[in-house]
Order: structure tokens, then C-alpha cells, then sequence
């Protein structure tokens, strides 16, 4: 309920002031207008909705896969299991898969250094321990809890022939920009559902990707549904 009265002449609901303006000409009454204007509570309490709305709505960040920090560090090393993105709350990713035709201790594992990430064939001596191997078959199948679109890739070292798949899309030097690769829709994944990544040609490494967690329509109702339930309030 908003606070406050206004003077004699308004009228006035518990959220909004209305001004009634009589026309008139002489004597004769021509008509009314009437102006409704929300109240400096509301209007506050409005922004502060919308606010926590587009919140419960998406968030978006870049996903670090360095071992800088970030979601990299975390996963530096690791076979499989779950892990929480860091950089985006309530977001978790699992590392399904990792194969590789790698002829070494046949243990593999995604590998994070300070500039790039990929997968370790350990114990084959040809293996680029930081990046995709075309040569080894390098892949890794994830999937995220939520459904997320994916709008950017940044690459490390990818050669002018080189190949680079991604959840099912192709991706050659001619299409990047300063070593990013921008998708000209976000690639839609849905919650939950495994893609894989690998180079088909050369060497290539990641560093990031920019990524939009979306929240389950579930979510957004209530969100919505508070949002009007706000404005429905009379005293």
C-alpha cells in the first residue's frame, strides 16, 4: 500500500494519484480530464520489480576455460563429475565423455594451462595437452543443466585450415574475427542435453565462450506472477 494523502481536490488509490481537471466555458462544464500518475513508492518499488524480473529472466556471462580462474580452473584436470559455473549462479555443467584414439596411458583428462584449454592424452608424446587434436580424435561431450545460448568462442591457435565442431556446427579460420568466433543466432543447447566438442583438423585450443543461461519457464512465471500481483494491490 502506497503512503501518504493527497490534497482535496485529487483522488487517489494505493498506488497511483489521479488529477481530475474540469473544463468548462462560463458556466458550462465542457468536460474532465483525468491524469494518473504512480507515486514515488511505486514508481521505486516498480523499478525494483522489473529489476529482479530481468534477473530471474537470464544471465549471461563469459565462461573462462583457462586456468586463470573461472570455470577452467575448476575443471583442470578432470575426467568427469559435475561442477558449478562460477561465473553464472545456480548454472552446473557435466563432463559426460572424453575419448581419444591417443595411444598412451589410456587415462585422459581436460587440461586448462594459463592461455588455453583441451584435452590430455596422457602419455601420448605427440598430444598437444592443451588444446583439441584433430590427429588423436580429440572430443569431450558436456551438458549443462539449464538450457543456454552460446553467442561467442574464443580460440588459441587455429590454423588457416583448420576445422573446429562445435555442438554440431562447423567452424573455419574465415570465420573468425581476431581469433572469435561469433554465432550470427546463440546457439540454443537444451537443458540437460549432451553436445560434444572437437577439432576435425589441426590443433585448436579454447579460452572462453560467452554464454546466456535461460530459466525455466517455471521460474519466470512466478517471477511474472509477483510482478503483477504488485500492482494489484488496493488498499
Amino acid at each position: 500500500m502506497c503512503d501518504g494523502n493527497a490534497p482535496s481536490f485529487y483522488w487517489h488509490d494505493d498506488c497511483y494519484i489521479s488529477i481530475l481537471i474540469r473544463l468548462t466555458a462560463g458556466r458550462s462544464l465542457l468536460g474532465n480530464i483525468e491524469m494518473k500518475i504512480m507515486k514515488p513508492k511505486s514508481i521505486i518499488l516498480a523499478v525494483m520489480a522489473f529489476s529482479a524480473l530481468a534477473a530471474v529472466s537470464s544471465q549471461g556471462a563469459t565462461i573462462v576455460l583457462t586456468n586463470t580462474g573461472g570455470l577452467g580452473a575448476l575443471i583442470d584436470e578432470v575426467s568427469s563429475g559435475t561442477f558449478a559455473v562460477p561465473e553464472i549462479s545456480g548454472l552446473s555443467v557435466t563432463i559426460v565423455s572424453i575419448t581419444s584414439t591417443g595411444t598412451g596411458s589410456g587415462t585422459l583428462q581436460l587440461n586448462s594451462s594459463g592461455t588455453s584449454f583441451g584435452i590430455n592424452s596422457l602419455g601420448t608424446t605427440s598430444d598437444d595437452a592443451s588444446a583439441f587434436d584433430a590427429a588423436l580424435s580429440e572430443t569431450t561431450t558436456i551438458s549443462f543443466n539449464k538450457e543456454v545460448q552460446i553467442s561467442k568462442i574464443d580460440f588459441i591457435s587455429f590454423g588457416a585450415s583448420d576445422v573446429f565442431m562445435f555442438a554440431g556446427q562447423s567452424i573455419v579460420s574465415s570465420d573468425l574475427s581476431s581469433s572469435v568466433f561469433t554465432f550470427s543466432t546463440p546457439l540454443t543447447i537444451a537443458a540437460n542435453t549432451s553436445f560434444s566438442i572437437s577439432a576435425t583438423a589441426g590443433t585448436i585450443g579454447l579460452e572462453s565462450i560467452d554464454l546466456t543461461a535461460i530459466p525455466e519457464p517455471s521460474t519466470a512465471l512466478l517471477g511474472g506472477i509477483g510482478l503483477l500481483a504488485l500492482f494489484r494491490r488496493r488498499r
